[in-house]
């Protein structure tokens, strides 16, 4: 039986010795609505410092809850989560705290809740047509579409695809890069900044591994009949 996956809630305002109880009941029920899945939830532990409140989430519902908490991240999701939300950022505001997040069990964060430091105004969410490189390196859940992570280097995008292409990315799993063909949602923050919060992969490309070096040494052996001649510039433009 495959392992629970543990999800944590983390607020900067209190610690768990100093967080009444009925305002923790209020971030837990946003929370739970945020998630849902409410009967594969489960509520595991507190942990110190600021106050972490630690989720347990049974293995077959973890593509379901990461679904949604992606669609809350884009806006997207469904009315409950979204005025869930809503409500917990008030909390945070109320209570003077400067925010909150969703972490998963990699230490990545899901979802960010602004509290007094809220922007006055964001822009989005805007589609924008584009491409992404990188290697596959997760592809989660039977959910529509399916998370996709790909990594760059030290870099993690956070993607997604319908499922005949979650097959067809399948096989190159921790294979060769590939180059991925969708487009990507952003906001622009208060600070006029573009964030991509999320990539829609439409098609993709599987892409050669060799390294950049080899394949100039490479294209250095190709011969040409215009290299051979007495002078190759003006064979060029004559052509």
């Amino acid at each position: 039986m495959s392992e629970p996956v543990e999800l944590k809630f983390h607020i900067d305002a209190f610690s768990p010795d100093t967080i009444p109880l009925t305002t923790l009941v209020g971030f837990l029920r946003d929370l739970a609505t945020i998630l849902g899945e409410e009967h594969s939830v489960h509520l595991n532990r507190l942990e110190g410092g600021s106050t972490t409140v630690v989720a347990r989430v049974d293995h077959e519902a973890v593509p379901a809850v990461i679904r949604r908490t992606q669609s809350v991240r884009m806006n997207e999701g469904p009315a409950d989560a979204l005025r869930a939300k809503r409500n917990l950022e008030k909390r945070l505001i109320e209570h003077n705290a400067m925010g909150a997040e969703l972490i998963d069990h990699e230490g990545a964060r899901i979802l960010q809740f602004r509290g007094r430091t809220a922007p006055q105004e964001v822009y989005g969410p805007v589609r924008q047509p584009g491409e992404l490189i990188g290697g596959v390196v997760m592809i989660g859940g039977v959910s529509q579409p399916v998370p996709v992570h790909l990594l760059d280097g030290e870099r993690s995008h956070l993607c997604e695809a319908k499922m005949d292409i979650a097959k067809r990315l399948r096989p190159l799993l921790f294979e060769n890069p590939i180059r991925a063909i969708g487009y990507g949602i952003y906001y622009r923050n208060d600070q006029g900044e573009w964030e991509r919060t999320l990539f829609r992969i439409s098609d993709f490309e599987p892409l050669d591994p060799a390294p950049f070096a080899s394949i100039i040494e490479a294209m250095r052996t190709v011969k040409s009949e215009w290299l051979e001649g007495p002078d190759p510039l003006s064979s060029l433009r004559d052509e």
